[in-house]
């Protein structure tokens, strides 16, 4: 950050809060009554945050997960423990990456990316702005 400001001739001046057009609406917030007992991830909170500003919301991609069975199927796994071997052929895919899923405000992670339920794919890949298969991977 301090490289970055050297590029710019700035000034610093002290305003009181009366004299401040718009209040700073977070240094109102009381504070909370006790602290988080986990603390997430910081790349969880980014990607669920990410998947807020878009037109798929948290909240969407929840009940669809909810709703579908494959990813409910997982996230039910996730929660209780996967079985020793898998024979449905739809969960293999989620099966042999078990390790790498985790559970967040009801959609599921691999990683850090947010996993659309199926059904939802198309309608996702049809919402961004579809710039090459590849590229698309890596942007969403």
């Amino acid at each position: 950050m301090a490289l970055t400001l050297t590029m710019y001739n700035y000034s610093i001046e002290y305003n009181p809060g009366l004299e401040h057009a718009n209040p700073d609406a977070l240094s109102r917030l009381p504070f909370p009554v006790s602290p988080p007992t986990t603390p997430l991830p910081a790349e969880s909170v980014f990607a669920m945050e990410l998947l807020n500003s878009r037109s798929v919301s948290v909240l969407e991609i929840r009940t669809r997960t909810r709703h579908d069975p494959i990813p409910s199927q997982v996230v039910k796994y996730i929660y209780q423990g996967w079985p020793n071997h898998n024979s449905d052929e739809a969960l293999k895919p989620y099966f042999s990456r078990k390790d790498e899923l985790s559970v967040q405000d009801g959609c599921f992670l691999w990683g850090n990316r947010v996993v659309i339920p199926p059904k939802e794919r198309a309608r996702v890949v049809e919402e961004l702005a579809h710039p090459g298969i590849c590229r698309m991977k890596a942007l969403a």
